[in-house]
């Protein structure tokens, strides 16, 4: 009889597990981590940095000693990130207009290296290109480490390079910069070999390896300024009673209106277990129309009739459910920020 009752129950599971399919691709807008304002439309890339001088800034630790591999400075490292942060801006046509002044504001060593710009300079830099704000490269630190470690039968070697850049935003309206950002990255090459040399052969050479990562730093930046489409994958409930194939199939016809009529009446009218995965149906619908608001509220609808079932049975889709709602509180956060990011109000 027990082995009878648990042959039962993973039919049960199984029969749960197979009604859901991911049928469901599309994507959503994020926010960037960082929030210019929408009025400024045009910006002008700067350099207001001294050149990073060490002569450490490439080392090689084999075997656990340290030495200096090179102690020639990149100069072109400042003017490379530039260029890759005005190209990646360019292509994703946030900003109308993108500039680039080459003038570099630090031309001297001073007390105080990480000095703002002048209110008087601010205006100067937008006036000579008609622009709203000024985003400059206040200072920058890289660097670049090789590892070798030696097995019994192989070297294998990690080739890193390393830095942050601090970056500010000043707005010609106000007074202080409007955003600042300390951006760290690392980028890395593996190798292995019979040798040391071996083990090295397919890694750039340090001006390779560090103007990759300048370029990197670039593109990478404009990612924290720029809102980005994302692409994600929602599973639904297609099988199950006839409601279910005939909503799947409006689904299939592109016309979640009607889906979501049948839906909505499983939700009226069915069992429990009907009625969580039709609104979950609904939200996800809804979410893909980005109709946050009302997809939170079914997501709960659904999160909540799980959460009155005996876990045992449906865990899996009680936990899809819950972190399906946590998901969708957040993504509204998200929708305030975006707005407030790309001038959509409240």
């Amino acid at each position: 009889m027990l082995r009878y009752i648990t042959f039962l129950f993973l039919i049960v599971v199984l029969m749960a597990c197979s009604s859901k399919s991911p049928i469901i691709s599309y994507e959503i807008l994020r926010p960037a981590k960082h929030t210019v304002p929408p009025e400024i439309k045009s910006v002008v890339l700067i350099n207001n940095s001294y050149p990073y001088k060490r002569k450490d800034i490439h080392i090689a630790i084999v075997d656990g000693l340290k030495q200096v591999l090179d102690t020639s400075v990149f100069e072109g490292y400042a003017d490379s990130v530039l260029v890759s942060l005005n190209h990646s801006l360019q292509y994703k046509h946030f900003f109308d207009t993108v500039y680039i002044d080459t003038t570099h504001y630090k031309k001297n060593y001073s007390s105080n290296p990480l000095k703002e710009l002048s209110g008087y300079q601010v205006e100067s830099i937008c006036d000579k290109y008609n622009a709203d704000a000024v985003l400059s490269l206040e200072a920058y630190v890289y660097g670049t480490q090789l590892d070798v470690e030696k097995f019994p039968d192989i070297y294998y070697s990690t080739m890193a390079v390393h830095g942050f850049n601090y970056w500010r935003l000043y707005d010609v309206m106000e007074s202080e910069p409007i955003l600042s950002d300390m951006h760290k990255d690392t980028i890395y090459w593996h190798g292995e070999g019979g040798s040391i040399e071996s083990s090295i052969f397919r890694f750039p050479d340090l001006q390779e390896a560090n103007t990759e990562f300048a370029f990197y730093m670039g593109e990478e930046f404009s990612s924290l300024l720029v809102p980005e489409w994302e692409r994600i994958e929602r599973q639904l409930y297609i099988k199950g009673n006839s409601y279910f194939v005939a909503a799947n199939d409006w689904l299939g016809k592109d016309n979640p209106d009607e889906a979501r009529k049948l839906w909505n009446y499983i939700y009226e009218n069915g069992k429990d277990l009907e009625k969580a995965r039709a609104a979950h149906n609904i939200a996800v619908t809804l979410e893909r129309e980005g109709d946050v608001e009302n997809a939170l509220m079914w997501s709960y609808k659904s999160y909540s009739l799980y959460n009155q079932m005996l876990q045992a049975l449906y865990s899996d889709e009680k936990t899809d459910a819950q972190n399906y709602y946590v998901y969708l509180t957040h993504r509204k956060k998200e929708i305030k920020k975006l707005n407030e990011q790309v001038g959509g109000g409240e």
